[in-house]
């Protein structure tokens, strides 16, 4: 019987603590046996470097997209 589940986890990993924490630890392999997918949003730059590093067919990396937020938010 398998013990993955269909559900998905999102990871806000924007600050590098949070990277090094959740991503670097025993916790990714953890999420991963526990669910489907796992998407995991880093900042914008540095989303090559994670989806190069994290190359596994259940983990998605996106962008959070930063200052595409932060420009709407300071529009009047």
């Amino acid at each position: 019987m398998s013990t993955v589940s269909h559900s998905t986890i999102l990871i806000s990993a924007y600050r590098d603590f949070s990277v090094r924490y959740l991503l670097y630890s025993d916790i990714l392999s953890s999420l991963l046996k526990k669910s489907q997918k796992i998407v995991i949003l880093v900042k914008d730059c540095d989303v090559p470097f994670y989806r190069e590093k994290f190359d596994h067919p259940r983990i998605i990396v996106e962008p959070v997209r930063s200052e595409e937020h932060t420009s709407e938010l300071q529009s009047p």
